[in-house]
């Protein structure tokens, strides 16, 4: 029997802060792709999108590489980070199977698939997530957090995920 291609699955964001959100929309990327590839939004996309305070790309890229560590070891599949510098990244012109999105931004699923037809590319395979909500019913997002509409406990206190890679 012939091995069938590996799934190549991208998502995107800006992961500032890293919050259980993005837990469950990186979870489902390892779940449904062999490779995992995130576009992270530069400091140049942040500061000509965002109305809010936005921790360096630095910062973002670090902490992202501490969560995707963790899964990547958890289900044995390799992960790769790009800047992105749109909303379409890098996904209209790689050689990508899927993409994964929120309801909140399914949108961005419809725009590259817009432009990948336009290049004579495939569509992308959307799987898009539900969003997650805290305990009094409010949706979950890194603007939600910073503004205290949502308790910061749904924050990944990224120093759990580097203590978990540490003690094995």
């Amino acid at each position: 029997m012939e091995k069938s291609d590996p799934i190549r699955v991208c998502l995107g964001g800006t992961f500032s802060p890293v919050h259980k959100g993005h837990m469950y929309l990186l979870e489902k990327a390892f779940q449904v792709g062999d490779i995992i590839m995130v576009g992270l939004t530069s400091d140049s996309f942040v500061s000509s999108r965002k109305e809010r305070v936005v921790r360096p790309y630095a910062k973002r890229l670090a902490d992202l590489e501490a969560v995707l560590d963790e899964l990547s070891e958890r289900y044995g599949k390799p992960y790769h980070i790009r800047a992105i510098q749109d909303r379409v990244g890098f996904a209209d012109g790689e050689d990508i199977d899927a993409i994964v999105v929120s309801q909140e931004t399914s949108s961005v699923a419809d725009d590259i698939n817009r432009v990948r037809s336009e290049k004579g590319l495939r569509p992308l395979e959307v799987h898009m997530i539900d969003m997650m909500v805290d305990s009094r019913g409010k949706r979950i997002s890194s603007t939600a957090i910073h503004e205290g509409k949502v308790d910061d406990t749904y924050i990944v206190d990224i120093r759990d995920v580097e203590g978990k890679r540490g003690s094995d």
